[in-house]
């Protein structure tokens, strides 16, 4: 579903394209390099998110699988095209509202290697966010650092929010600093 954005007041919903989805967070990780294999062209840079929906009672828990990351709905819709040409489904969905915080817990040159410590994140701490969801996100950071991708854990309303995940994860000895997710 493609929720409109509004120029009035309110935050901005980031919109992407839902390519695929699976029961598992770890089979949706997993199918986001063969998806940058099948469209080379449409995903060369895309960043990926998983985002968790419950589809209620008949369906169930999903893992979807989202590309792209606009505030424009036209552009996410533009994507969805290219990659219907070749796909039989595709949708451009909302992501997350601006100025929602998550928390950082890793960052790799590539979105290979990014992917892969995804995976020892979401088994190594299963338990201690088990309701959170994972992200990659691919960030400039300029001419000096170049390109990043970012692992990031949860959604939160505020920075409040996160810190009682943020201080757990720490305490175990992991890297986690909160950062407001913005365009």
């Amino acid at each position: 579903m493609v929720v409109p954005l509004d120029d009035n007041a309110g935050p901005i919903i980031q919109q992407g394209v839902h390519l695929t989805s699976f029961r598992t967070r770890t089979k949706a990780a997993d199918s986001i390099e063969d998806l940058k294999k099948d469209y080379p062209a449409q995903l060369k840079d895309a960043e990926f998110n998983i985002k968790s929906v419950d589809l209620g009672p008949d369906k169930g828990k999903w893992e979807r699988v989202i590309a792209g990351r606009f505030t424009d709905k036209s552009e996410a819709r533009a994507l969805a095209r290219k990659i219907k040409m070749a796909s039989p489904y595709c949708k451009a969905v909302e992501i997350e509202k601006d100025n929602e915080f998550g928390i950082h817990l890793a960052s790799y040159k590539t979105a290979e290697k990014a992917s892969r410590e995804l995976k020892q994140l979401q088994n190594q701490f299963s338990r201690l966010i088990r309701d959170e969801e994972f992200s990659i996100r691919r960030v400039d950071l300029g001419d000096k650092k170049g390109v990043w991708y970012r692992i990031f854990a949860g959604r939160f309303k505020d920075k409040k929010s996160a810190l009682a995940l943020t201080q757990a994860l720490k305490e175990k000895h992991q890297y986690a600093e909160v950062i407001r997710f913005s365009r």
